[in-house]
């Protein structure tokens, strides 16, 4: 039996599931971009270096001491199901760090959260067109309120969906089914760019136009008729 994604289901009067429309459908119904999805790390804000990595060698530790946590209690963290400071906490001595959770999480966020104000000009011509913007990413709660204070200098974009107020990380097709429903989009009205190939692939199981991400995306969608 074939599960669809929640964002493709459709129920019928007596609320069984019916056969999902192919994403083929969708594109063909609603082929005008209405609707800009913008992933946040890698596309909104720059990403010339993993904190990881930078963080290793500031400290002169393993980097794999410090990807660890990344790998595993970040990730619940980020979809809501954990505490960012109480998880990071556990490691910072093992990190050599001197000083306050608040103070390294500082530390981090005004070292790695660097706007992308190259796109400015062309999400604005967008905007001018339209076009409703929005940063879509997997974020928990301390760093996805330093993003939304950093991004809200520019008013770039129309509004934010993070992951851990979602439940759902963008690599699950749940994601974006909870965005369209609060954005009131159909899937084929969408675009939705991102650098990493498993979160354009959860958008494009929910119809959504979704690629990966490279410096002329933009402008080539500004010059599409």
């Amino acid at each position: 039996k074939i599960v669809w994604p929640a964002c493709l289901r459709t129920t019928t009067t007596t609320g069984t599931n019916t056969t999902a429309p192919t994403v083929r459908s969708l594109l063909n119904n609603y082929s005008h971009m209405n609707f800009l999805f913008l992933d946040a790390d890698g596309v909104l804000l720059k990403k010339v270096e993993y904190f990881s990595a930078r963080f290793a060698r500031e400290q002169a530790i393993p980097e794999e001491s410090v990807t660890a946590f990344f790998r595993n209690e970040f990730k619940l963290c980020q979809e809501g199901k954990a505490d960012l400071k109480n998880e990071v906490q556990k490691y910072l001595e093992e990190w050599k760090w001197v000083g306050t959770v608040d103070h390294f999480l500082e530390h981090w966020f005004s070292s790695d959260v660097n706007v992308n104000i190259q796109l400015g000009p062309d999400i604005m011509t967008l905007r001018k067109r339209g076009v409703r913007c929005y940063l879509v990413s997997n974020q928990e709660k301390y760093r996805a309120d330093y993003v939304r204070k950093e991004l809200a200098q520019y008013s770039l974009v129309d509004g934010y969906f993070f992951s851990y107020e979602i439940g759902h990380r963008k690599s699950n097709p749940a994601f974006f089914g909870t965005v369209l429903r609060e954005v009131t989009a159909q899937p084929g009205e969408v675009t939705y760019i991102d650098n990493d190939q498993a979160s354009v692939d959860a958008a494009k199981a929910c119809g959504i136009n979704a690629v990966l991400y490279d410096d002329t995306l933009l402008q080539r969608l500004i010059d599409t008729p």
